[in-house]
Formats: C-alpha cells, structure tokens, sequence
C-alpha cells in the first residue's frame, strides 16, 4: 500500500444565473499597451477588462451567469494519481515501407502493451525476447516495440501514444520521412570513432547522459551546398541542438544552434572533395531517454519564407518560395548570414476560412490556434523540403507599396483588407492610411509571429485631424501604441501568448485614420523572413476554439466515477464579444459531459468529463466543438486540439516550479477509461440547474460529496468571470454536504459563464499496481515449479549418469 498526496480527482458540472442592474456608460478612452516579451506576465489593460467596458453599455438586460462546477486536480506541488506519460520514441520515426525497432522512455509506463499512432498506416507490435530456462515461451521486452510503416505513408510529422495500466498517455511527434535513415550506435563520443553514414542521411540519435556528444563522419564531393538540419524540437524532444561541422583538416566550417523554428539549421557549401565530421550535442551538454534527435544531411530544399505569406482560401494561388537548393530556383537577390537565397514560382492550395488545419508536417505553437493555415513543401532529387506555413487571408489581400516609410507616404487602403508585407530592409517601417466613418468598427491585427517569421511587431494607430486651411499643419491624436498580443487564458499547460499586436476601435469622426507597423528586431538586423499580415477588417466578427486537457499530463485519462476537465480558449476575432455554447462530442460509453459557455468579458471556460462507476475501458478520440450567435447567424467551430509537452519546466528560482508552458497543436484529444481503478473521490455541486440573481447579490451553491476517500479537501474556485469572487472552501473529513458562496459585484458583468472548482486532498491512500504484485507472485510460483521439475530432471540425469558409470567399470573390470 502505498500513500499519496494528490490532488481531488473528480468534477461536476452545475449553473447559475443572476439578473442585471442598470450600468453606468464608460468612457471610451484610446488605450495605450505596453509590455515585455511574451516570457513575462502583463500588466496592462486586459481584454476581458476591455470587453467589460464595452459590454457595460447595455442596461437592464437579464442575462445568466453559468458556473460549471469542476473539481481539479492542479496543484503541481503535490503528487497526482499515476497516468500514463510518454516522453520519447527513439527512433523517432521512419521512411514509408520500413520496419523499426524502437524504445520507449517516460513516466507510469506499467503494463504499456500497445503503441496507437494517428495514421492507421503505422502500426506497432511489442518486441519478443527468445525464452530462457525459466520460460515457457518467447517474453515481451518491456517498453520495445517493432513498428512497421505502410508504404503509402504521408510525409510528415504523425503521433504516438502509449497505452498501459495508467491509461492512454500524451502524444509524442513521430516523423516520417523520404531520406534514408541510420540509427547512432554507441560509441561515437569523438571523433576518432565517428559513425560513416553515406549522404544523403537522416541520423537518428540520443543524448542519452549529460556531456554526451556525437560524432558522424561522412564523404562529399567539392561544391555542394549541404543544408544540415537538426529536428529535436520538432519532434518534442527537449534536446537543444548544436550541430558542428568540420573539415578532414579539424577546421570549423560552420556552426549552428537556434534558427528560425528553434531548431539548428547549417548551410555549407563543400570546399573539396574528402571525409566531414559533424558533431552533435545539447547547447547545455544534458542528457537522459527524452533527449532524442534526428538530423538530415544532403543537398536537401530549405524553404525558408514565401511571399506573399498568406492568399485567398479556397483554391490554388501563385506564391513565391525563398530558400536554398530549391528545384527549379533561380537566384533571389537576396541574403540570410551571408548565404544567397533562390526563388521558385509556385502554386499552393489554400483551404476556406473556418476549415480544420490543413498542416501535418509542422510544429504548431497554441498561439496559431486562432490562424487558418495550409503547409507547403518542395520535393528535390535527394529528398523533400522542410514545410512552410501560408495563410488564409481574412480579407481582399493587397501587397505592400514599395515606397511607404513615412506618414506622408502612407500608402491607401480600403477596410477591409489585409495587407502583405515585409519587415525589410533594416529599420524598416510601413505607413498606411484608411478612410472611416464615425461610429465605425475597425479590428487591426498584425500576424506575423504567429505564423513561424523571427518578429517583435509593433502597431500605431493615429487619427489625423486635416487643417481648416491649407498652410496649416496637420494635427495627429495617437489612438494606440501596441507591441504585444492581448492575454488569452490558455492556462499554464497551453500559452497562447505571442508578440503580435492587435487592436480594435471605433472610429470617432469621419476622416484619415493613420497605422504603422514594424518590428523592433528589424532594427538592428536585416532579415529578409520577416514577413507579416496586416489585417483590417469591419464588422466580421468570428472565433476560433482550442481545447487542451488540465490534468494527467495532457492525456484524459478517467478512473471509473471520477473527472477530468478540459480547457477549452477562445480566440475572439474582428470585435466578436458574443457567448461561445462549447461541446464534446464522440464520447465513450459512460462518460458524460455538460456544456460549457465562454462569456463575452472571457476566453476559456471547462468542459468537465465524468465517468460513470460502472463505465467500461475504452479508447476514443472526441471532438469539441463551439457554438455561437454571430448577427443572425449561427456559427459553429471545431475546436483545434492542444497538448502540454512536459508537466513541469523548472524555471528562475531552482526550488520553484511552476507549470509548463511548453506545448503545441495536437492531432486528436484521446480519453481513455480504466478497466479497474476508481477515483478515490467525487463532488456534485449546483445540481445541474440555472441560479438566478441581480448584481451585487451573493449566490450559495450546495454540493454533496462520494467516493471511498473520507479526508479533508481544499477547494479553490477559479476561471470566474471579471468582478466575481467566491471564498475558498474547506470540506471536513467524513463530510458529505454543505454549500459555497459566490459573491456578485456591482460591475460584474453581463452574460453566461461556466467556471470550475480547484480541489486539492493531502493525502489519499493508494494501492499502485497491486496487479503486477499478483503477477510477480505468478511468475514466483511458476519458476519455482520450473526449477523443481529442473532438479528432478537434474537428479534423474545424474542417478543415470551414475548407473551408466558403474556399468561401464564393470564392462572394463570383465
């Protein structure tokens, strides 16, 4: 038996409502925003606090606040119930047609019999060792798996999970490939003893100890242009790549750590005929089963930006790729580090706007959630290109004029629109200017970041007062000063923060309203990649939706009457304030879910799964989905899928941890039901009905609570709406009811709301694994059966060979 301190595992959903007092008219003020880089909190004017000033014109209207209540476990100081996590794959990946052995690394891997990948053309059976003495048969190895790839794989990066006692786990990148493979084998920790591999390759390594270091050899011939790309990150791995290359002389020909997605990139050109060595290792020499790589090496397309970086969705559109050995390209003009760029002509299909992500092959961060996206790549003679990511555009597109560097130079624009462009050359800045009328809605947003390009953008908007005479100078109100996004609450497993800026208004007077963009990192370097989207739309609103699970390490993971929660963020679009009704969908048999409501002064609200007592294992895929009254229209999104990469990151303080932040878009949200756990605890709380008061009115909610863990429970609400609080509640051991109280202020504001509650227990006592006790105390009984049929063979054997002994003397004596 073993003791854990956990946190409460189990939800509930409940509703309650309150009617509103007339509310004051807010001024409508021009804002000013000013932050770090998106490491560090904010602490300006929130969106929330920004959609609350708008939403307090409305008067007298009765609206509802809905709190789904939620017990989660999310205290990263205390110990959580074992789910399974996957933490590598090594090999991670494979060419189509291929069959791979492969190991696993990670966290509650007990009894992992199954690899599931997200394409049916990928398939794993678990690796037999031969019987020994004590076997009756072949035996698995734990945690090694044979993959086989189908031949009619797609490139690009697919995923991998492992399923065991604990559940399904988290997903892990698993990237498939057309260039052929090698695997490291040990020792190549110089280079003396580095792996011949023969180009081109893809080199698949691990970083298995801290101060590991890799060594590969390789023959090339003079004049070619060698693009050495590293992908750890790119296939989640933590391992922060170096990559070295030197001549047969020992000299350095080039070195690389971070590039444009983080990950190395070298581009060297061959000075002679002869043998390369190229050195891999982690920036901070650190190891360990996660820290896995794969490094190609050839004469292998890099795109490196494409222009325009977005187009009309819905068909094929003429784009300009820039890159490196491009087929088919011709010089560019242009240059990164010293290195020439080639251009292709080329044409690219866009999905529609509102379409499922049309990208498989790239990485995606949570805050390209809220983008429509399609991947494009190249395929050379020695194998394909890296994927570029191109946008839908959200209005008429119009490319940048040449000459717009200054506000008397602002180059026109008719709203909407969305404008392509370019931070280039150095110091680069574009002027533009639209014509508006009072009273008119304009949403700006600057995309750029978000979209993989190297930019810190930064937005004015001014509005220019012409002079009553024509000798008169022009007066200029600055309206705004942004230089980062607005702070969408994707929680700490799923930072949707970026750089880009975005800023909406409504125009005060007919006339000139002026913009300029730029990017504070162009100031100081000339990169040609620093392209952006700038979007100016009116009276388009929409949303966006991405859902990431809590808890269990970004799997859902459910023990039979217990409850996990899924966050679910909202990407507001164009001035959108409305109510966002979220669903799940595609639900094994025995779990349940409520809907969840996203209020217009919010960004996320939780949809709370529950697993019946009795409910059956499964393994099912589902699907979120959120509705909302745009206009007249109802207008619904599928929502993007997220997963957290790690659940902790040690950051600042070493005896602080706080929880990850590193995490990307996923290809499915898995749930998984025990065959035989059950949740220690359970706590319905609101019944499920719809609670009605005014503001400034206090509002209890009574719960009932279950389940075999009788303790103490702490329990925190969080995800309220602005200018709502409600106090902490603590529920006495062998307590089994009471209520909280939710405190409505005078500027609460209006609309529909779901929050959840945070509940951490100090200790829960728990049997982990008592099956593989059982099976251990099995395997005991049959080796011992094993070993006495042994020795009585052994006996046998040796009373014979005596026999045979004396007959023999006796044979010999005669």
């Amino acid at each position: 038996m073993h003791a854990f301190r956990t946190a409460t595992v189990a939800f509930r959903s409940g509703i309650v409502a309150f009617r509103s007092a007339k509310v004051a008219e807010s001024s409508n003020q021009p804002q000013t925003h000013s932050s770090s880089s998106v490491q560090r909190r904010r602490t300006h004017l929130s969106r929330s606090e920004r959609r609350l000033s708008q939403l307090s014109r409305s008067e007298g209207r009765r609206c509802c606040l809905a709190l789904g209540l939620l017990l989660l476990a999310a205290s990263p100081a205390l110990a959580q119930l074992p789910a399974t996590r996957l933490g590598a794959v090594y090999p991670a990946g494979g060419q189509p047609g291929q069959t791979v052995e492969v190991s696993i690394a990670g966290a509650d891997l007990d009894d992992v019999d199954q690899l599931l990948f997200s394409h049916p053309g990928i398939k794993a059976t678990r690796k037999m060792a031969e019987p020994g003495p004590f076997d009756k048969g072949p035996r698995p190895v734990p945690n090694q798996f044979v993959v086989q790839l189908a031949g009619n794989v797609p490139l690009g990066l697919h995923e991998v999970r492992a399923q065991g006692k604990y559940g399904v786990s988290n997903p892990r990148a698993y990237a498939v490939g057309d260039v052929p493979e090698a695997v490291e084998t040990e020792p190549n920790n110089d280079a003396a003893a580095a792996i011949e591999c023969t180009l081109p390759a893809l080199l698949n390594g691990l970083s298995n100890a801290a101060g590991d270091v890799d060594y590969y050899r390789f023959t090339a011939p003079a004049g070619q242009r060698l693009i050495i790309a590293a992908h750890s990150r790119q296939v989640d791995s933590p391992l922060d790549t170096v990559l070295t290359l030197y001549d047969a002389a020992g000299r350095v020909l080039g070195s690389s750590r971070d590039d444009q997605a983080l990950d190395s990139l070298l581009d060297v050109t061959t000075p002679a005929a002869g043998q390369y060595v190229l050195k891999v290792h982690d920036a901070a020499y650190q190891g360990g089963p996660e820290h896995v790589y794969r490094v190609s090496i050839g004469v292998l397309p890099h795109i490196d930006f494409v222009f325009p970086p977005a187009g009309p969705g819905g068909g094929g559109r003429p784009f300009t790729i820039y890159g490196r050995n491009l087929p088919g390209g011709q010089p560019a003009g242009l240059a990164l580090d010293g290195r020439p760029l080639e251009k292709a002509a080329v044409t690219i299909p866009l999905p529609a706007a509102g379409a499922p992500l049309a990208v498989s092959s790239a990485r995606l961060e949570p805050a390209a959630a809220g983008l429509d996206l399609a991947e494009y790549r190249v395929k050379g003679p020695q194998g394909s290109s890296n994927p570029v990511l191109v946008g839908v555009a959200t209005a008429a597109p119009v490319l940048e004029a040449a000459n717009n560097d200054s506000p008397a130079a602002a180059q026109p624009l008719t709203v909407p629109c969305e404008v392509q462009g370019q931070f280039y050359p150095q110091r680069d800045q574009d002027w533009y200017q639209v014509e508006l009328k009072a009273g008119q809605v304009v949403a700006i947003d600057v995309i750029s970041q978000r979209i993989g390009a190297p930019t810190n953008p930064q937005l004015v908007v001014q509005r220019v007062v012409k002079p009553a005479e024509g000798d008169q100078p022009e007066q200029v109100q600055q309206l705004a000063f942004v230089f980062e996004s607005d702070v969408q609450d994707g929680g700490s497993q799923f930072d949707v923060r970026h750089d880009d800026p975005a800023f909406t208004f409504t125009a005060t007077d007919d006339g000139s309203y002026r913009l300029m963009v730029r990017d504070g990192s162009s100031q100081v370097v000339a990169d040609p990649r620093r392209v952006y989207r700038l979007s100016i739309t009116s009276g388009q609103p929409d949303f966006r939706l991405a859902a990431v699970a809590e808890d269990c390490h970004s799997a859902v993971f459910l023990r039979k009457g217990g409850q996990v929660g899924i966050r679910v963020v909202a990407f507001r679009k164009a001035g959108f304030e409305g109510e966002i009704s979220v669903t799940a969908t595609g639900l094994p048999a025995g779990v349940t879910c409520s809907n969840a409501v996203i209020g217009p002064a919010s960004n996320h609200a939780m949809l709370v799964l529950t697993a019946a007592e009795n409910a059956a294992p499964a393994v099912t895929a589902v699907q979120i989905a959120g509705r909302a009254k745009i206009g007249t229209a109802d207008v619904t999104r599928q929502a993007r899928l997220g997963v957290a990469l790690a659940p902790t990151v040690q950051r600042g303080d070493a005896n602080q941890q706080v929880p990850a932040v590193e995490s990307r878009l996923a290809r499915e949200l898995v749930v998984s039901i025990s065959p035989t756990e059950v949740s220690p605890i359970s706590l319905q709380a609101g019944g499920g009905q719809v609670w009605e008061n005014s503001r400034a009115a206090q509002i209890k909610i009574p719960y009932t609570r279950g389940g075999p863990f009788k303790g103490a429970v702490s329990v925190v609400p969080r995800g309220l709406p602005p200018n709502v609080n409600a106090p902490a509640i603590n529920i006495g051991a062998n307590a089994t009811s009471g209520e909280f109280q939710v405190n409505l202020n005078a500027n609460t504001p209006l609309g529909t709301y779901t929050f959840y509650l945070d509940a951490i227990a100090q200790q829960v006592d728990y049997n982990r694994n008592p099956e593989a006790a059982a099976a251990a105390a099995e395997r005991k009984k049959e080796v011992d059966q094993i070993k006495v049929q042994a020795d009585a063979e052994a006996k046998a054997a040796a009373d014979a060979k005596a026999a045979a002994d004396r007959a023999a003397t006796e044979a010999a004596n005669a």
